[in-house]
């Protein structure tokens, strides 16, 4: 029985290969994305069973926002699949993002013992 699928990050990796395989064996994929033209050419290729919601997960309520206008358009949900995510490439303490938050990097424990 096909199912109707959130799934955030959609634009690439696990997000992108989820939509992928799940469209042609007739799902209903709605997928978030902070850059929707991404998935342009899959929206093409699919356009009655995807739906893609432009979401930046840095803005607030986008999140809230999203899920109730993909249950007013779809009317359920039967998987979320939580994929979005932000890479950090370097050393946590000199990321800019933890200084402009005034945030110190999460400390790892001791396990020399």
């Amino acid at each position: 029985m096909p199912k109707t699928w959130f799934i955030t990050g959609a634009t690439s990796g696990l997000g992108l290969e989820m939509a992928r395989q799940l469209l042609p064996e007739g799902h209903t994929v709605i997928a978030t994305a902070r850059r929707p033209d991404a998935l342009a050419q899959l929206r093409q290729d699919h356009p009655a069973r995807l739906d893609v919601v432009q979401l930046d997960l840095l803005e607030p309520g986008g999140i809230a926002s999203a899920i109730e206008s993909a249950f007013d358009r779809h009317k359920r949900i039967d998987v979320i699949v939580s994929n979005a995510g932000y890479g950090l490439l370097g050393r946590q303490k000199n990321s800019p993002r933890l200084r402009s938050t005034g945030r110190s990097p999460p400390t790892l424990p001791d396990q020399s013992t």
